[in-house]
């Protein structure tokens, strides 16, 4: 058994005002709730981490957020890409035999 936990960048990166889901956040139909912030991953993974080695999980799901790393069409952000790749290099640092898995889950650009 390994004990593990998952994320989807929506809902724990804040600041993703370019994806569709904050476009279908802004059609109303979700009851007037934003992600807004959420739960600030983006700039708060160094700490996320050490909580992560600290209850000793062995495996991480997460999802890498289209609209930060293509925010046009065509043009990628580097600064993005290089972010989730710290990313990946700090998670297969503290967990064992790269128990990692990324994925992109249903993020995209508008």
């Amino acid at each position: 058994f390994l004990l593990g936990a998952a994320t989807a960048a929506y809902q724990v990166e804040g600041g993703l005002d370019r994806c569709n889901w904050a476009a279908w956040e802004a059609s109303g139909r979700n009851g007037g709730h934003f992600a807004g912030k959420a739960c600030d991953v983006w700039n708060l993974f160094e700490a996320d981490i050490a909580r992560m080695a600290s209850l000793g999980l062995r495996m991480l799901r997460f999802s890498v957020d289209w609209s930060r790393v293509e925010p046009t069409d065509g043009k990628f952000d580097a600064t993005a890409l290089d972010r989730y790749a710290l990313w990946c290099a700090r998670l297969n640092i503290i967990i064992p035999r790269k128990r990692v898995l990324y994925s992109n889950g249903l993020e995209g650009p508008k």
